[in-house]
């Protein structure tokens, strides 16, 4: 059996690239063109202040995936061992945990959520000796 979360991961990597996008986009047109000067006259809101609004809209977005610990999540228990891999979605951490375990002296797992955003911990039980990182970044 394998379990892993790679299509979530890519559509939120995605819609962070997507999203930077998309403000990058008007605030360029507000210092290019015309537009921050039409704006101005139609809402009274400055291209500085819009500006800092978008910016702050994908800043919350992004720092909300930074708080709840997005992650990557590779379990697969095919062969004689079992495979659990796994690493933040956050820029600032590239650290990339695998371990293997050979499913004799595996004994179970069980998922705990941690305060205060709830992100799982994946805690297993094995035998101390059994456990090898396949590679740890």
């Amino acid at each position: 059996m394998t379990i892993e979360n790679s299509d979530a991961v890519i559509r939120i990597q995605m819609q962070k690239r997507i999203f930077a996008i998309l403000i990058a986009l008007p605030i360029a047109l507000f210092y290019a063109t015309n537009l921050g000067d039409y704006l101005y006259g139609l809402t009274g809101v400055s291209r500085q202040i819009l500006s800092f609004v978008l910016l702050g809209l994908y800043l919350s977005f992004y720092i909300y995936h930074i708080i709840i610990k997005s992650s990557y999540l590779y379990f697969s228990d095919e062969n004689f061992r079992v495979v659990i891999r796994f690493y933040l979605l956050n820029p600032f951490n590239s650290k990339k945990n695998s371990y293997e375990i050979p499913k004799k002296q595996f004994v179970k797992f069980r998922l705990k959520n941690t305060p205060p955003c709830g992100a799982p911990i994946l805690l297993c039980r094995y035998s101390p000796s059994s456990i090898t990182p396949a590679f740890n970044h």
